[in-house]
């Protein structure tokens, strides 16, 4: 079937969409009181997403056929200030998924719909699957927080984000995107206890525990932040699940240049078949370094560089399969310990504002230690205040898998076309 059919019925739903839901957003303020110290406020965002898919360079003759895929996401955010210290947080989700065809290639760019890392329980899950068809809910955010000049506690379900990186990470550890993931308007929430103290008007540490059904699956970091003048940096210790990490990051005004690098060395019970730092497979290293600058061309040009080293990537494709048949490098992959497949990637991003209307975005992420790599070129439109389109292409190149074994780490990536319709109140 050409792939123009399998988007037809999405960009129909998306039209649809458009026109029944925009006219009614509005904002939400459904409590003020005289003073303004206790308000409580609802937004309701709808994101809806059309993909289709190209046959994979590698498929059986079975499967050689355009893939196609809707995706619905409807999300709840409530913000409950009691007063002007306490703050009560809360959002449900709610993701449909129907899928057609075989290729899975771009399922990376989707948010998960599945169990999300350190929670004590999910507060959801699957409500509904066929065969096609899959329908998952969560209760995304649930805390309580406490915030003062000095003092920022914050207990329950939240968002909990670590590093310099824009692209890729070397040091969240808790709910990082993936490099290819379109839709990153929310970091998964953890279950944690989190405190950020303000030790100096140049210094704060930042400390938080992420809980699991177990010792083992639970996390806990402290972070010491400071800068001076154009130079911040931090020191990072963490033990996440079964290992220990130790980290800095820093970034600096360098000119009219920004630089920031990410580095963090996993002390592991070698459960990595690689060697690591220094030939020790205990040892794992990761790193980021990035350099970005806005342009004074137009009405605006950001160019963004950023290299990234995974220790716990696959140092060859050819032997994913087998990694991923082994439960303790799965759990691995699943976590997010490393975001890329391989062990090296670079991706250069330009990004441009053609008014106050359309922007547009250029990526490539190339693969360091094989020819593939993954082009993004994307467009979006802000058609009103509460309404974006956006059209996002992603080509895949570099050596196909063989046989269902990877020869490159983006090779197996098909060519996608995703429209994407947001509404926001």
């Amino acid at each position: 079937m050409s792939p123009l059919l399998h988007i037809l019925p999405t960009l129909l739903v998306l039209f649809v969409l458009s026109m029944t839901v925009c006219p009614t957003a509005a904002a939400r303020d459904l409590w003020n009181d005289e003073a303004g110290d206790s308000t409580l406020k609802l937004t309701t965002t709808l994101v809806g997403m059309g993909l289709v898919s190209a046959p994979p360079r590698h498929s059986l003759p079975e499967e050689r056929e355009a893939s196609g895929s809707l995706f619905g996401e409807l999300r709840f955010d409530a913000i409950y200030r009691i007063n002007r210290e306490l703050q009560l947080d809360m959002a449900y989700d709610n993701r449909l998924t129907w899928r057609s065809g075989t290729s899975g290639g771009i399922s990376a760019a989707l948010p998960s719909t599945t169990a999300g890392p350190y929670r004590i329980g999910q507060l959801g899950g699957v409500v509904g699957r066929s065969r096609n068809f899959l329908d998952y809910n969560e209760l995304d955010r649930v805390s309580l927080s406490y915030q003062t000049t000095k003092l920022n506690v914050t207990v329950g379900r939240q968002s909990v984000g670590w590093g310099r990186g824009a692209i890729f990470s070397a040091v969240d550890i808790f709910a990082p995107f993936s490099p290819l993931e379109i839709n990153r308007q929310w970091r998964r929430g953890v279950d944690a206890l989190r405190a950020d103290i303000k030790i100096s008007d140049t210094a704060s540490v930042d400390m938080v525990t992420a809980w699991g059904p177990s010792w083992d699956r639970s996390c806990l970091g402290i972070r010491l932040r400071g800068f001076w003048g154009p130079v911040d940096a931090e020191l990072l210790f963490a033990k996440r699940a079964t290992d220990y990490m130790y980290g800095v990051t820093s970034s600096a005004a360098i000119g009219d240049f920004e630089a920031h690098g990410e580095f963090a060395a996993f002390q592991t019970p070698g459960d990595v078949p690689y060697s690591g730092l220094f030939g020790n497979r205990n040892w794992v290293p990761k790193a980021v370094l990035g350099i970005s600058n806005n342009f004074t061309i137009g009405s605006g040009l950001k160019l963004l560089l950023e290299y990234h080293y995974s220790g716990f990537g696959a140092g060859d494709p050819t032997a994913l399969p087998s990694l991923l048949a082994t439960p303790a490098y799965s759990t691995r992959i699943g976590r997010g310990d490393t975001q890329i497949l391989g062990r090296q990637a670079v991706a250069l991003q330009a990004a441009y504002t053609f008014n106050e209307r359309w922007s547009g975005s250029f990526e490539v992420l190339q693969s360091i230690t094989d020819p593939s790599g993954v082009l993004l070129p994307s467009l979006s439109w802000d058609i009103s205040e509460n309404m974006t389109l956006q059209a996002v292409l992603f080509y895949g190149y570099g050596p196909s898998p063989v046989a269902g074994v990877p020869r490159s780490q983006f090779g197996s990536i098909p060519a996608t076309f995703i429209l994407k319709m947001s509404f926001y109140d």
